[in-house]
């Protein structure tokens, strides 16, 4: 038989569910804004911006995993030094 519980937040994880929620109404409410504009207006101001924000984004990335690997092969020069 399968217990069901409730799952209550405590501490961090009840600030993130309410911060969550308040991020998701303010971009359901500015995107709602945004559907009145006319279609090419929207896309010659909002595009160019998601544009920027994707470069960014692989930018993250890029420094993430580049950082990541040198972490990973300075722990593998250490092991092998303690073998």
């Amino acid at each position: 038989m399968i217990e069901r519980r409730s799952v209550q937040y405590s501490g961090v994880l009840h600030w993130h569910a309410r911060w969550g929620r308040l991020v998701f109404i303010a971009v359901t409410l500015v995107g709602f804004g945004l559907s009145f504009l006319p279609f090419t207006e929207l896309v010659t101001k909002v595009f160019p911006v998601i544009g920027w924000l994707g470069v960014l984004f692989v930018a993250v990335l890029l420094v993430t995993w580049l950082v990541s690997a040198r972490t990973h092969i300075a722990e593998e020069g250490l092991r092998g030094d303690l073998y």
